[in-house]
Formats: C-alpha cells, sequence, structure tokens
C-alpha cells in the first residue's frame, strides 16, 4: 500500500523575523506563510502549496452588517444575499428600522392628545371629564375637583382644558385652586381663602406661573419671607414679596450654566416659551428678580457646602474665618495631614513637607467698560479667592506705578503687554496664585498688564490664607526678575510677611527655561 510522507519548509521571503517557529513578512504581520512539500513513494514530489496562516493575533475590527437582536423586529421577508449586503453602521441600522414607522409612531404622538372618556362624567359623579395633566405620567382626563385634590402638593402642573375644539393651557389657580402655606397644603383655619389670597408669579421648571398664593395667619406662622422658603420657593425681595423662584428651577439653572455654559436670559426665555410658545411676549418676565436671586442663591450654596454654615472655623483656626475658598486636601498643612513632629524633618528628606506654589498671569478673564450698578452690593467680600477689593485699592494708590524694570530679553511679560488688547477695558485680566495641584489659593484683578505690584498682593494673599512651612518654592515666568527685589518690597508693603518671603525658593517652570538665558 502506498503511503505519503510529507515535510514541513519555509519559503525564504526578505525582512523575515521568526516568531515561534513560523515566517512572518514584518514584525506586525498577522499570519504566516508555510509551505508544505507532499511526496509519494510512488511518483515523487508534487506541486508545492503556499498556506497563510492565522497566528491569533490581534487583528484590525472590519466593518460587518450588523443584524438586528432578538428584540429588535427583523422584516419576514428580508432577504439576505451576497450581492445585496452592505457595509452599515449600528445607528444607520437602527435609524432604518425608524424610519418604516414614522407614520405609526406619529399616529401614537396623536392618539396620547385625546382621550376617549373626554366629556363624560368623571368617576366622582360631580362634573365632567374636561381636564387633564400632561406633567402627570399616564393621567386620565378629571373634572376639575379632582384635579385639583390631586394636584394639592403637584401645583405647579399645568392644566389642560378641554374647550370644545383643543386643550388650553392654563394654570391651577384658574380653575378655582389656591396654593395654600403653613399646613402642609391644607387651607389655613385663620384664613380666609376669597380674601387672604395674593397673586403670585412663581416660576419652575416647566414654567413662569401666574397663581395664587394664601399665607398661613396663625399665630407664630413666621413671615412671607419664612414661610416662602418652607416650601421651598425662594422670594426675590424680603419685603411683602410678590415673585418667588422654586429651588428647583435654581438648581436646575445652576446646572445647566455650569455645564452648556447658558445665559440666565436664555434660560429664562425657554421657560416662558415653555409657558406659552405662540405668544412668550405676554408671559411676565421676571429676568430682575431672577439674576438678583441666583446670585444670593449660589452664596448660600458655597456657605453650606464650604461647612461655613456648620461652624466649621472651629475646627480649623489657623484658617481665615469666613473663608469659602476649597483648600488643597494634598498639599501640606500642619494639623490635617501632617504629623506632630515635622517640624523636624531632616533637609535631605524637606520635599516630603515643602509648599508649592505657581503664580501665573491671564489676560483672557477681562472686564469690558460698561454700564454697571455703581453701588452693587458684595456677597462675598473677601471670602473667596479675592481679597476685599477697597483694601486692594488703597494698597495700588499707595504704591503706584513700580519703577522696577524686567531686562529679561525674550519674555517681558511686564513691559511689553500689548496695549491694544487692553483697550476699553476696567480689567484687564488676572493674576493667580496656586498650588502644584492645581487649587487656587488666591486671585487679583490687573489693571494695566502684569505688574509686580499685582503679583505681590496675590501671593501676600495666598500666604496669609496658609501655614508658612520651613520650606516653600513658588514658580513664576518671570521669576528670573520677580524674585530680585521681592523681600524689600515686601519689607515695605508686608512686613507680617518679610520673613516668611525670605524664606521662599523662586524658580522658572520649565516650560519658560527657554526663552531665558544665562546673564
Amino acid at each position: 500500500m502506498s503511503h505519503s510522507t510529507g515535510k514541513r519548509k519555509r519559503t525564504k521571503t526578505s525582512s523575515e523575523h521568526r516568531i515561534a517557529g513560523a515566517t512572518f513578512l514584518d514584525p506586525f504581520s498577522q499570519t504566516a506563510r508555510f509551505t508544505m512539500t507532499a511526496t509519494l513513494t510512488s511518483s515523487g514530489s508534487v506541486q508545492s502549496t503556499s498556506h497563510n496562516v492565522n497566528m491569533g493575533r490581534n487583528t484590525v475590527p472590519k466593518r460587518v452588517r450588523v443584524q438586528p437582536t432578538a428584540t429588535e423586529s427583523t422584516p419576514t421577508n428580508a432577504t439576505n444575499t451576497s450581492s445585496d449586503t452592505k457595509n452599515q453602521t449600528q445607528s444607520s441600522v437602527l435609524l432604518e428600522q425608524f424610519e418604516k414607522q414614522l407614520d405609526s409612531l406619529l399616529d401614537f404622538i396623536l392618539d396620547i392628545e385625546a382621550d376617549d372618556c373626554l366629556g363624560e362624567q368623571c368617576l366622582c359623579g360631580n362634573g365632567d371629564r374636561l381636564y387633564c395633566c400632561m406633567d402627570c405620567f399616564q393621567s386620565a382626563t378629571k373634572c376639575s375637583s379632582c384635579f385639583i385634590s390631586d394636584h394639592v402638593q403637584m401645583p405647579f402642573h399645568w392644566v389642560e382644558k378641554w374647550n370644545g375644539e383643543y386643550f388650553e393651557r392654563m394654570d391651577i389657580s384658574q380653575i378655582g385652586h389656591t396654593i395654600s402655606l403653613g399646613h402642609e397644603g391644607a387651607p389655613c383655619p385663620s384664613s380666609q381663602l376669597d380674601t387672604s389670597a395674593v397673586n403670585f408669579i412663581i416660576v419652575d421648571t416647566n414654567g413662569v406661573h401666574k397663581t395664587r398664593v394664601s399665607f398661613c395667619n396663625c399665630v407664630d406662622n413666621g413671615s412671607r419671607v419664612q414661610q416662602l422658603m418652607k416650601a421651598r420657593l425662594f422670594p426675590a425681595s424680603t419685603d411683602q414679596p410678590t415673585t418667588a423662584f422654586s429651588f428647583r428651577v435654581l438648581k436646575d439653572f445652576h446646572l445647566q450654566t455650569l455645564e452648556s455654559k447658558k445665559s440666565a436670559y436664555d434660560y429664562l426665555g425657554a421657560l416662558r416659551r415653555l409657558t406659552n410658545n405662540a405668544n412668550p411676549d405676554g408671559v411676565p418676565n421676571p429676568y430682575a428678580q431672577f439674576l438678583r436671586v441666583v446670585r444670593v442663591w449660589r452664596m448660600l450654596t458655597m456657605r453650606k457646602r464650604s461647612g461655613q454654615a456648620h461652624g466649621i472655623d472651629t475646627f480649623f483656626p489657623h484658617r481665615p474665618k469666613g473663608n469659602m475658598a476649597v483648600p488643597c486636601p494634598t498639599c501640606p498643612e500642619p494639623g490635617v495631614n501632617m504629623e506632630e513632629g515635622w517640624d523636624l524633618t531632616d533637609e535631605d528628606l524637606k520635599h516630603v513637607i515643602q509648599l508649592y506654589k505657581s503664580i501665573d498671569g491671564n489676560f483672557q478673564l477681562q472686564k469690558k467698560k460698561k454700564n454697571d450698578d455703581p453701588d452693587d452690593v458684595a456677597l462675598m467680600e473677601g471670602l473667596g479667592y479675592f481679597p476685599p477689593d477697597p483694601g486692594y485699592q488703597e494698597y495700588l494708590k499707595r504704591v503706584g506705578e513700580s519703577k522696577e524694570k524686567c531686562t529679561c530679553a525674550h519674555l517681558n511679560a511686564v513691559n511689553m503687554q500689548d496695549k491694544i488688547k487692553f483697550k476699553n477695558c476696567d480689567i484687564t485680566g488676572v493674576v493667580g496664585v496656586e498650588c502644584r495641584h492645581i487649587l487656587i489659593m488666591s486671585m487679583v484683578d490687573l489693571q494695566k498688564g502684569e505688574r509686580y505690584v499685582n503679583a505681590d498682593y496675590a501671593l501676600a494673599t495666598a500666604l496669609r490664607r496658609g501655614y508658612a512651612l520651613k520650606y516653600i518654592v513658588t514658580t513664576y515666568d518671570i521669576a528670573c526678575q520677580y524674585g530680585i527685589n521681592i523681600k524689600d518690597r515686601f519689607r515695605q508693603h508686608f512686613p507680617d510677611l518679610a520673613d516668611v518671603v525670605s524664606r521662599i525658593e523662586f524658580l522658572v517652570p520649565k516650560l519658560h527655561l527657554q526663552a531665558h538665558k544665562d546673564d
């Protein structure tokens, strides 16, 4: 009986790489080429064949046609042939399925805008079913009495009333309801709703409501402001307010403006359109009140989150009183994240207890000249990152123009600022001090470019707000010139910090080293 014996022979190619006995044409090849030569005892050698064998390495994914999953409907008459198959993304496949059902989807939307029971007698037997709520989930039409009883705790849901031709949107007060404060939605026994109710404008996340509010007249009931705040409604004023904003809308705007940079004007404009998109100009516009309340709300939120509302200063007596700036939890701070005896650390381990600061200017944060309120009230004077403005302005007048000149040839940040970009600016930018973990420690306004007097005040504010450690490193892109006479300047203008500044080691950031040269 004849039999065959085979042996494997590797074909030589250029740029070969041997990996596990295989031959790759290049080090990134995904297959190996083998040549098999079969030898028969009866007839000798026969032709050779080459095979490309997948070695199991990662391959580049190919675009393939995505088939609908088991949960997605697939047309029964769909046929897939090799000639009809197209490479499609999953998004296009799913969108194509929606495109085939657009008419039925539109029918569903139109269907829920009506009710087969419309006009029939309500289940309570006291009226016809002419009212529905689009804000409630799967709400059926009902009479006005049932609608009001179901919305005592949800008075800012819009009423959709059937007027014989279409559903007309209106506030719940237009069907006879008055919002009662002080008794968890129930009317006050000491008040007469007909005589004590006040016309009120309340802004919620679904629009601007012209409604009616009845305040509690019981003994020790509290003022209007107190009753509104207990109901999570923020008054627009503190003296007999007639406008309020729900806590919900204030929280929503805070997130919206942080995430999407939406202005208060656009946000309130959208709420007015939610109220009446056909005639938004006919909706009350509490824009000025909204700006005022938002400022107060944010300040109170900061006091709460910073711990000032809970007496946090008693636990950190070395920190400035009332300050709401976010402290760095990683930078060394005695009594917080440093062990006792830290001041006895050896010189070769000073980096463990060394404080790093960085000074830098930003000319994008400008304030153009415009008409504003000269009597504007600062709600956080000196309690955030900026120092108290009266003291800062007095310091600038007292110090005046600095006579020091920066002689750095390639980075003259003090004397070579472009004057054109500062045109029509009240504030030309800011200079700030931050820690190595990019948390701001202090910041001051600039008036005529980046000057030593501004940087000195920012540095002094940062040093006063933190613990003066033994080792301090401060980087500044003009540290080569800035640190030359800083000890003299601090002895003259900030004598209480002169000893601390003498311990600071000034360095130029690595990014700016190429722009400097040794003189």
